[in-house]
Parts: C-alpha cells; sequence; structure tokens
C-alpha cells in the first residue's frame, strides 16, 4: 500500500490468491460449525431448514455452508459471502508481493505524471480532504464481470471511496495520444473527486441518437483539457456507441450542436466547483469552459439556420 504524495489517496495492488481463499473458506467453515455446537437456536434452524429441503427437493440442504464455499468466487449466487466490505477490506490490506508493488508503483508513477499539470494538481489540491480515496487493482472475473474498463463508487466502509483499476500497461495510450494512459487515469480521478463530495449525477440524456452519462461529460471535459496541458490536438467524445476524436473546432461545434450538450455545459460552468475555477484559465489552448461564449455564439447560429 501507498500514499501519493499528502493527498487522501492510497494505492493498493492487493489481491486474493487462490490459496487464501481456499484458506479463508476453510476457516469459515471451522467457526460455522463451531457455531452449530454453541449456538442452540442457529442449529435449531439449520435443522428445520434441511427438512423443509429434503421435503421439496429430495436432498437436505444446508445452504449456510454452500454459501460459505461460494467465497472468492465473484459469480457467487449469494454476495453476502463474502460482504462487499470483506472484500473491500481485503483490498486494502498491504500486500508485500511483486505483483502488487508493480502495481502500486505504476499508479503513483502516472499519479506523478498528471500531478505535473496545472489541471492535475488541481484536482488533487480540491479532493475532500474528509474522505480517502483507494485505487486498486481490477483484474480477472471481477473486471469482466464490471464490464467496464474501471469503477468508482462509494466503498463499503464509512468515508471511503473505490477505484477499481486495472495494471497499467507500458503501451496503454490509445492510438492518438503520446501518453502511457494516464489521462484516462486522470478521467477516473475526476469521477473520484466528484464522489468525495457527493457531486456526481445519475441522469443522462439523449444527444443526437446517442446515450451519454452526464458524469462521463464532465468527466471527459476535464480529460481533454489534461491531454490539451500536455500540448495534445485531439479530444476525447465519448459516447455509449462509439468513441472518436475531435479537434478543437469539430468539439467546439459538437457542443455548440445540440440542446442537451450546451445546456450540460452552461451548467457545469454556472454549478461545479473546478469548471468554475478553470473557466477563468487563460490557457491551455483547448478550455470550453473559458471560451464558452464561441461556443454560445455557435448554439444560436445553428438555431438561426433552423
Amino acid at each position: 500500500m501507498r500514499q501519493f504524495r499528502q493527498y487522501p489517496i492510497y494505492v493498493s495492488g492487493n489481491t486474493l490468491t487462490e490459496q487464501e481463499i481456499k484458506a479463508e473458506i476453510e476457516r469459515r467453515l471451522k467457526n460455522y460449525d463451531n457455531e452449530l455446537k454453541t449456538n442452540p437456536k442457529l442449529r435449531a434452524q439449520v435443522e428445520k431448514d434441511l427438512r423443509e429441503s429434503k421435503q421439496k427437493y429430495g436432498k437436505a440442504y444446508d445452504y449456510r455452508r454452500d454459501h460459505i464455499k461460494e467465497y472468492g468466487k465473484y459469480d457467487s449466487p449469494e454476495p453476502a459471502y463474502p460482504s462487499d466490505k470483506d472484500r473491500y477490506l481485503e483490498a486494502i490490506r498491504p500486500d508485500k508481493s511483486p505483483k502488487a508493488a508493480q502495481y502500486e508503483n505504476k499508479i503513483i508513477e502516472q499519479l506523478e505524471t498528471i500531478h505535473k499539470t496545472e489541471i492535475g494538481k488541481l484536482v488533487f489540491d480540491s479532493f475532500n480532504p474528509k474522505k480517502q480515496l483507494w485505487i486498486t487493482l481490477l483484474e480477472g472475473k471481477e473486471q469482466s464481470d464490471c464490464k467496464c474498463f474501471a469503477q468508482v463508487d462509494e466503498a463499503p466502509v464509512k468515508d471511503h471511496v473505490q477505484m477499481k483499476y486495472p495494471m497499467p500497461v507500458a503501451n496503454s495510450s490509445s492510438r492518438w495520444f503520446r501518453t502511457k494512459g494516464e489521462d484516462i487515469l486522470f478521467h477516473e480521478l475526476v469521477h473520484a473527486y466528484r464522489q468525495t463530495f457527493g457531486f456526481n449525477i445519475v441522469d443522462w440524456y439523449q444527444e443526437q441518437g446517442e446515450y451519454i452519462l452526464v458524469e462521463e461529460f464532465v468527466a471527459t471535459l476535464f480529460q481533454n483539457i489534461y491531454l490539451s496541458c500536455i500540448g495534445e490536438q485531439q479530444f476525447y467524445r465519448y459516447s455509449k456507441i462509439q468513441m472518436r476524436v475531435l479537434s478543437k473546432k469539430d468539439y467546439y461545434d459538437y457542443l455548440g450542436s445540440n440542446v442537451e450538450t450546451f445546456r450540460t455545459l452552461k451548467f457545469f460552468l454556472e454549478k461545479e466547483p473546478l469548471s468554475i475555477k478553470v473557466a477563468r484559465w487563460a490557457s491551455p489552448t483547448f478550455n470550453p469552459l473559458r471560451d464558452y461564449s464561441i461556443i454560445k455564439t455557435i448554439f444560436y447560429n445553428n438555431i438561426r439556420k433552423k
């Protein structure tokens, strides 16, 4: 486990090994058997369940024991074994293995790269100091079940936010940019920052036949400003269907081409704390928040044409 500078941001590369899962299952089964011996109320309930299952299915079935055996399986029919809290506490437990160190070092390296930019430092400095962000390794079946690249959400521990993020790959940047994927990590950091303050908006809107989460809109907006900070000239346009890149001109035209995108930009400019600050910046070149008046002109020109 490593902390990033002085910020309430921690990185953990710990994952459950097969040996750990087996040992935990054995420990839980032993505890269960001991509780059956010492807890008459539980024993009576189990005996009742066994009788009822035999009558109904022709075979006595102790579902509690089977649920314990599901520990460590992400497709477990009963998520209470292990609980979300169990998994989270395991994920943030210090791990001195080479794999954990590799993950933690790579994430810290990318965080340092992000911190060198003006927009990156602003986001780090703006994190809620009363909340902790834990970046944990997302891999294997959990990653495939997630059906996402990364995931940010409230953690099952008070005042914690969890970012599940995969192992960075040396050439994980897209074919369009010169980054090593740190712009993608920055995108997730924007989600995490907003989560620590409870700013996240779950509403989504329809835009020209595409469906875009409002939270993705703001995270992508800041991701593009980050790209501009490092000298890039092409910028992401995300949607649920596809991803493409646009020039600054085309991106501004896109923002001014539809009522929903224009209103969303206006909302964040008026209500979102980071957006209000970035709107005052003279640089970088790409900054729709600063250039809102330009996009506003594009929007009203489009209305006149219709």
